[in-house]
């Protein structure tokens, strides 16, 4: 992935617990006004054992546990920050009204159960 140095400097800092950061990435190139997506591949990706996206492997099942419990921690905390910078991108005029309702109907109908973010 390539970014310009504004979405790294307009919004807050990553959370910690992300474990997926091109969520929030995107989203934030998105809101500024410039995504672009390549269907050429530009990296090989590489897979292994301690990876917490691998499904395959066989791992004790304590271990598969504490990975589902980061993976849905870094969920939770991705669309908590989507909201934030859905938010940040309205209130310094990045998106108008009717877009940051929509975006903002979007992630609360997709997760009705988060806090309000503030």
């Amino acid at each position: 992935m390539a970014y310009k140095r504004e979405i790294i400097d307009f919004f807050a800092k990553l959370p910690a617990d992300v474990i997926f950061e091109d969520n929030i990435l995107n989203l934030r190139a998105e809101l500024l006004g410039n995504a672009a997506v390549l269907t050429a591949p530009l990296v090989n990706h590489t897979n292994h054992e301690g990876q917490i996206t691998r499904h395959n492997v066989r791992v004790p099942l304590s271990i598969l546990e504490q990975r589902r419990k980061l993976r849905s921690e870094s969920n939770i905390s991705s669309s908590l920050e989507n909201i934030k910078d859905i938010k940040a991108a309205f209130q310094h005029g990045r998106i108008k009204l009717p877009m940051y309702q929509a975006l903002l109907a979007l992630f609360e109908e997709k997760s009705p159960l988060f806090p309000d973010p503030a």
